[in-house]
């Protein structure tokens, strides 16, 4: 089974309801979560923060490994989505622009909207993984 690699933090309640999904490799720092990951989701709440979580100097592209593709959930902006994916494509990865509506009871119903914006090489390696983005 695939592991989970997770940034510890102040969501620790959270972190404890994903233990029943596998093997979940907890990280403090971005920097090792990047090391050990070839995909990466992140959902934060403002475009400042996907900038500073992905392209800052403690982010994850520093340490991300080559082909590494980050699929951002947050809702942001096109313009970011284009400079992460410019950024990403750096060290032969890439970036999916996947901004999710819904609620957390749509959540756990297994029932959010997902939107990808994705470049067509990445499209199929990344569909599976957004298509089973509910716990």
């Amino acid at each position: 089974g695939l592991r989970l690699h997770v940034l510890t933090g102040r969501a620790k309640k959270s972190l404890a309801r994903l233990e029943p999904a596998g093997r979940v490799v907890r990280h403090r720092h971005l920097g090792g979560l990047a090391a050990e990951v070839s995909v990466c989701f992140t959902m934060l709440p403002a475009p400042d923060d996907v900038r500073g979580v992905v392209l800052g100097d403690d982010g994850l592209l520093p340490g991300l490994k080559r082909g590494a593709i980050v699929i951002d959930c947050s809702t942001s902006s096109a313009e970011l989505a284009a400079e992460i994916d410019q950024k990403l494509r750096t060290i032969n990865g890439g970036a999916v622009d996947a901004p999710v509506s819904g609620l957390p009871v749509r959540a756990k119903a297994g029932t959010l909207a997902i939107m990808l914006a994705v470049s067509g090489i990445l499209f199929g390696g990344t569909l599976w993984l957004a298509k089973r983005f509910s716990w």
